[in-house]
């Protein structure tokens, strides 16, 4: 079948097997079309094994390297069409058990964002009981790959699954894959970075990135900081390096200890913190959250529910008990308490509350709802 008809072979199949989170990237799609040269069975088998993986290590969605590897395990190489007639598929449409069991771990994500009024996740399978997705656990991806790193020792070490899945790239290996095999085109990368805030952009209404975001009430910023500013901002980004013709992007998804993950010509990698300081380009593009889309600034002598809003994120920074006396109303004493802020996080201290002091009191008063970039905070 065509590339489009596998694509939505695939989603399908999910959707029909109840998936309410996209089970696999979009570049994981692209890998499985790729290898399985659009062949149903064969996109069945490499499927199954992938999701079976993905499972066994805690991780709540296929990408490319781990289909890659699910297609070596089954294969023994990765263009699998060439072995088609040897593989004998003892189920119809993607293992039934490797959808139950993932998608019964993503229904108890789910639930511990969903209002108690809603009801509860149907048990599929009675005998499939997966550990809750807890989100201050960190159970990411890079928490999976980093935790076999020897105690003692400086260098990076893995298991040799892992070191399948996840390649370490060295700092020239990623400067050349930023010119080689990096995208020129930034909604491919808008997917990661969805993925973190648990959206499927492809579902989106929206030609651009920026536009599907506004229709989640998110907004795209773009910023342009020193690394440690970058670091205190805390947030998955976007960043994009000038090649002779074209822009090269590259989205880093996730910190933790002195390594991030990368995501670069729709592959995931990990590489040294001090490797991605050493190019990083000043400029990045992140997601936000406003308190009121289409809100500009917040500015002494304002009024209103925005205003209660900015009082009560300080209130919960500074630790003090909130006050009903002029709650709606940014006088000179709220005031004072922006510009200490602002002085506190190397922010321009002008007493207006713009975006960035916005994102900056997202991220201290401890909004749970937002990705983080260090994973461990």
């Amino acid at each position: 079948m065509a590339d489009e008809e596998a694509r939505g072979y695939i989603k399908h199949r999910l959707r029909v097997a109840g998936a309410s989170h996209p089970l696999f990237t979009d570049g994981a799609i692209t890998q499985v079309i790729k290898l399985s040269k659009g062949v149903p069975r064969l996109i069945n088998i490499i499927c199954d094994r992938a999701l079976l993986g993905a499972y066994s290590k805690d991780i709540y969605q296929v990408k490319a390297s781990m289909v890659k590897h699910a297609a070596r395990e089954v294969g023994g190489k990765t263009d699998l069409s060439r072995n088609s007639g040897k593989w004998i598929v003892s189920v119809g449409i993607l293992s039934l058990v490797a959808i139950i069991a993932l998608i019964g771990y993503l229904n108890i994500f789910d639930a511990e964002f969903e209002s108690a009024a809603q009801p509860p996740p149907p048990v599929l399978l009675a005998k499939v009981e997966p550990e809750p997705f807890q989100v201050e656990s960190k159970s990411l991806v890079l928490e999976t790959i980093l935790s076999s790193e020897a105690e003692n020792q400086g260098e990076f070490e893995t298991d040799e699954g892992d070191q399948e899945l996840y390649e370490v790239l060295l700092v020239s290996e990623l400067k050349n894959r930023l010119t080689q095999t990096a995208t020129t085109d930034l909604n491919e990368v808008f997917f990661g970075l969805f993925t973190r805030w648990d959206l499927e952009y492809s579902l989106l209404s929206g030609r651009t990135g920026c536009e599907r975001a506004t229709s989640v009430r998110l907004r795209c910023y773009w910023g342009s900081s020193t690394w440690s500013n970058f670091l205190a901002l805390n947030r998955p980004a976007i960043l994009w390096f000038e090649g002779k013709k074209a822009r090269h992007y590259m989205a880093v998804l996730s910190i933790i200890d002195d390594y991030a993950e990368v995501s670069v010509g729709g592959e995931d990698f990990i590489i040294e913190l001090n490797d991605l300081e050493s190019i990083w380009p000043d400029q990045y593009l992140i997601l936000w959250r406003p308190p009121a889309l289409g809100l500009g600034v917040i500015r002494p002598g304002d009024s209103g529910e925005l205003v209660l809003w900015l009082r009560r994120n300080l209130d919960k920074i500074d630790g003090v008990k909130p006050s009903s006396k002029n709650a709606h109303s940014f006088d000179q004493n709220l005031k004072k308490r922006v510009k200490a802020f602002q002085l506190a996080h190397d922010l321009e201290v002008d007493g207006v509350v713009g975006s960035r002091t916005m994102m900056y009191l997202n991220v201290a008063s401890g909004d749970i709802s937002i990705p983080l970039l260090n994973i461990e905070q």
